[in-house]
């Protein structure tokens, strides 16, 4: 019955009738045929492009060796990582929680040599870099007041990781001040405060 609606559906976009449609049931269809993917899957997506870990027949796999030849994983990881997470006013504890549950996936999944976890709101209120055997363990990160990215900016450029990935609600205006940033960077957005950044992919948290 499904697949007769959607055809249906398909049909009268194609004869440009589609306010024949009920509005109700044209919105259904669209979220089945074109599902919207979860913010944190398409940020894997993405993330999935940055790792290396790939199978190498150079060294056979130890856990089968000799019965049989096995390839290995061998890892090319990220030499750095940077994440900022806005713990401003306007960022509440739930969101919080989960942006941090998110990094800890990110730790474990991207296995980079290092991962630098800074939380600002006006001020650095966390700087804190973790490295390989680390464990990123239960965070304590207070906040609140304002939101002022610069500082996290300012280190993003000194130190240069390979990419950096921001979470927050983005108001704390266009960031013209991007230039000098060699880093691929990731913005996941909260709420829809206008932002087009002049570098990197915005991602929205919903």
């Amino acid at each position: 019955v499904l697949t007769n609606v959607v055809k249906a559906v398909t049909q009268a976009k194609l004869d440009n009738d589609s306010g024949s449609i009920p509005g109700h049931v044209a919105r259904r269809i669209e979220e089945i045929v074109n599902p919207k993917l979860p913010w944190n899957v398409i940020l894997q997506n993405y993330l999935s492009a940055y790792a290396k870990e790939e199978y190498s027949w150079s060294r056979p796999s130890k856990r089968y060796w000799p019965d049989m030849y096995l390839p290995s994983m061998k890892s090319d990881a990220l030499m750095q990582i940077t994440i900022g997470i806005d713990v401003s006013g306007s960022i509440s504890q739930k969101d919080l929680d989960i942006f941090i549950a998110e990094i800890k996936y990110i730790w474990d999944f991207m296995k980079p040599k290092a991962l630098r976890l800074m939380a600002f709101d006006t001020n650095i209120r966390f700087d804190q870099k973790y490295e390989e055997g680390d464990a990123i363990e239960d965070l304590t990160i207070y906040g609140g007041g304002g939101t002022r990215i610069m500082p996290l900016i300012e280190t993003i450029k000194e130190d240069q990781p390979e990419l950096a990935i921001i979470f927050s609600d983005m108001q704390f205006g266009q960031p013209p001040y991007l230039d000098g940033i060699m880093s691929d960077l990731i913005w996941v957005r909260l709420g829809q405060y206008p932002f087009n950044p002049s570098q990197g992919v915005v991602i929205d948290y919903d």
